[in-house]
């Protein structure tokens, strides 16, 4: 059998005591840092952080839609300006295709009453020459009107073709 010891050893209740003596220093540590206002002061600079960065982001937004603004109105511009040339141009063309028509219409006219003239007056002609002539003459008025219509045609040809070609 085991004999009893006996001097039991001391000592043993102290590690409590030590125990509890670590947990009130931690306490302590942790009230004075966070009494100090440490937590404070970054929270402010966070705060102030956020204010800058959002200021930022407000500056950079504004810029952003400022130069779209001046890019849009500037894209409405050349728009305007292409606009007006193109407008500017169709009127020009159509200005220059409405004079052509307008000579070539002039042209035939004269040409018709210049054929027109010249057939009455060798109807007239005709009719002139006497009595003895009339049956002749009257025949020959009839040609002469037949040619007379003829190159009236051909002349009224012409000047088509060539208003066909300028337009």
């Amino acid at each position: 059998m085991t004999k009893p010891a006996s001097n039991p050893p001391s000592g043993g209740g102290n590690t409590f005591l030590w125990l509890a003596g670590a947990a009130a220093v931690a306490g302590g540590g942790w009230y004075y840092l966070s009494s100090t206002g440490k937590d404070e002061e970054v929270k402010a600079k966070a705060k102030e952080l956020q204010h800058r960065a959002e200021a930022k982001g407000e500056k950079a937004k504004h810029d952003v839609e400022a130069r779209f603004e001046g890019a849009k109105k500037e894209g409405e511009t050349k728009y305007e300006q292409g606009k007006y040339e193109a407008q500017k141009g169709y009127n020009q063309s159509k200005d220059s295709v409405d004079r052509a028509l307008e000579k070539t219409k002039d042209k035939l006219e004269g040409a018709v009453d210049k054929t027109v003239a010249a057939t009455n007056h060798a109807v007239d002609s005709a009719k002139a020459t006497g009595s003895s002539w009339f049956s002749w003459g009257s025949k020959k008025a009839e040609e002469g009107k037949e040619k007379t219509a003829a190159k009236v045609e051909e002349g009224a040809g012409k000047v088509e073709r060539e208003a066909s070609k300028r337009s």
